[in-house]
């Protein structure tokens, strides 16, 4: 038997968890931009200290 969440009503617990953690986006495109080039350095950062290499 297959179940489907989105016929059945249901939504899967990451969907439900992602939900009541998620942070609001910024306010202006600007502001967008910033914030992404902040997550771009922190997690190239994050990769590379840990040593991740792309397959």
């Amino acid at each position: 038997m297959t179940l489907s969440f989105t016929h059945s009503g249901l939504m899967p617990m990451a969907i439900v968890a992602t939900a009541q953690i998620a942070e609001p986006a910024p306010d202006t495109p600007e502001a967008f931009t910033e914030y992404v080039q902040q997550e771009i350095v922190l997690w190239v950062n994050v990769i590379r200290a840990a040593g991740i290499k792309a397959e």
